[in-house]
């Protein structure tokens, strides 16, 4: 039962005694743009009509001097650039003010860079947000939209580190430690 080849790497003809990571990037896989720019449009629209509807349009990374402004703007905390797998996930979007994302997240303006700093405090924000929400749809107030394995495959992605996903199920202790321990060793 175990000795078998996965599917996956019969189908892109993987052999057995090389890694997925090893032969991903020996052998790149063509990317349907447009599809990942539809559904990345659609999970924005989405996240964005939820957070009018059910958290009046704040940001979902609360500052002090932004918790009066509008949340306009859906960011991508991995940019869809660099991780277009995770582009849709709506665990990868937070709702900003306008000024949260282009003078904070993408240092004045340039939405090509990315703030290091301030991407962890958003992730710290996102999982608080999930957290809030899978714990308020037990209640009936609030749609769930989000899934804790979906959080912690974004941040394998993100991070790179297949080990994030070994986390136990709705361990938010284990999540923060995790995002600061990633973000001690590169800033």
């Amino acid at each position: 039962m175990y000795n078998r080849n996965n599917f996956r790497d019969i189908y892109a003809n993987k052999p057995k005694g090389v890694t997925r990571k090893v032969y991903a990037k020996e052998h790149p896989v063509e990317l349907n743009e447009k599809y990942y720019d539809y559904q990345s449009a659609k999970a924005k629209r989405f996240l964005r009509i939820f957070n009018e509807q059910y958290r009046n349009g704040i940001t979902e990374h609360l500052e002090k001097e932004h918790l009066e402004d509008a949340a306009i703007h859906i960011h991508h905390i991995f940019p869809k650039a660099l991780y277009p797998e995770i582009c849709a996930y709506l665990e990868n979007l937070i709702a900003l003010t306008p000024t949260q994302h282009y003078n904070y997240a993408h240092p004045n303006g340039r939405t090509q860079e990315v703030n290091i700093e301030y991407q962890k405090l958003l992730l710290l924000s996102k999982a608080d947000r999930i957290k809030e929400n899978i714990e308020e749809s037990y209640s009936e107030k609030v749609e769930r939209i989000y899934e804790f394995p979906k959080f912690l495959h974004v941040l394998s992605i993100g991070f790179d580190d297949d080990e994030v996903e070994n986390i136990g199920n709705m361990d938010f202790v284990a999540v923060m430690n995790a995002i600061n321990v990633h973000y001690a060793s590169i800033v």
